[in-house]
């Protein structure tokens, strides 16, 4: 028998109405009256007591039928919100529209900014300073530097996930001062698990695999990390190569990280609690097995060793996926 049509769900026929008349009956005297006017810190209106979750989607429906203005987006930043999501619309998302985020939404817990290159990154500064609640932050493709990766270091000491993918300026040693707080003389970030950071490049003379293995090594609730050079820095870390690398000033050693990581034990070397790990070589596999005994997820690259490649040696108690 034929199937019958699905009946729309009357809250996504309610948004929908909401985003067909936004423009006509909340926008208009919006943008004619007060749209440049920036002296108040809230805007009062409708949306106040539309709930914080429904209010991301109706954002998220405008953005992604283009529908999304200036004006509706000035209206959608209530106090109240706790996820906020502007990857639909990173073309409206302006310096100004930064400043508003971090004077209106202070309860904000997940902010994704992905894409939204027109803020600058002293902007971008300010925001964080400003969130001091953000558990999930996405700074992909934006214009995020090593004074922005510092505030989050300093700033956002609930952080669980970041994602710095893309980002042109983020480079080793800013990722240092993610980890690590120079003027302080302390460790960040203690609760991170993830951390996102595909595509970033070393410039010349600038070690990727040396800054990911302190990243490893200060981030003690690390759970994934996503680069092209993760399994080299863990080759670093199980081999016990890291003095090779030069400490940058005011930044402790990746020996010094070691020892304080490994603390009294009588194991031969420490171990990290990573539990994913992508685009590992089929020479890193020992190295991988040893330093994180407790990774579930693998993603490998086979080459042509052939039947002594030495996987008959990996134990992994915990692993659930494997691609090979």
């Amino acid at each position: 028998m034929p199937r019958r049509k699905a009946v729309p769900a009357l809250r996504g026929l309610c948004l929908r109405s909401l985003a067909g008349h936004m423009q006509s009956v909340w926008v208009r005297d919006y943008s004619d009256r007060y749209l440049d006017e920036y002296q108040f810190r809230y805007v009062m209106g409708p949306f106040n007591d539309l709930a914080g979750g429904l209010v991301q989607e109706l954002i998220g429906l405008l953005g992604e039928s283009r529908r999304l203005t200036r004006a509706a987006l000035h209206l959608l930043l209530v106090p109240h919100l706790q996820e906020l999501s502007l990857r639909p619309c990173p073309g409206l998302v302006s310096n100004a529209i930064g400043q508003l985020v971090a004077v209106r939404c202070k309860s904000l817990s997940s902010l994704d900014l992905h894409g939204c290159s027109r803020v600058s990154a002293d902007v971008l500064v300010d925001v964080l300073e400003g969130l001091p609640l953000l558990c999930k932050l996405g700074l992909a493709e934006t214009q995020a530097n090593v004074q922005v990766l510092s505030a989050v270091g300093s700033c956002c000491r609930r952080l669980r996930e970041l994602d710095v993918s893309h980002c042109k300026k983020v480079s080793p040693r800013a990722l240092l001062h993610l980890a690590y707080d120079p003027l302080a003389g302390a460790l960040c970030c203690p609760a991170l698990r993830v951390l996102l950071a595909r595509g970033l490049e070393a410039p010349g003379g600038c070690d990727m695999a040396a800054a990911l293995a302190f990243v490893l090594l200060a981030l003690p609730r690390l759970e994934f990390l996503a680069h092209s050079a993760v399994p080299d820095a863990l080759h670093l870390i199980h081999t016990q190569q890291l003095g090779g690398a030069e400490a940058a000033p005011g930044f402790p050693s990746l020996e010094e990280l070691a020892r304080q990581r490994q603390g009294p034990t009588d194991r031969p070397w420490l171990t990290l609690p990573l539990r994913r790990v992508e685009e590992v070589g089929e020479p890193f596999l020992t190295a991988l097995c040893a330093v994180c005994p407790d990774v579930e997820e693998v993603n490998a690259w086979l080459g042509d060793a052939g039947p002594d490649a030495g996987w008959d040696g990996l134990r992994w108690s915990r692993l659930a996926h494997l691609s090979l």
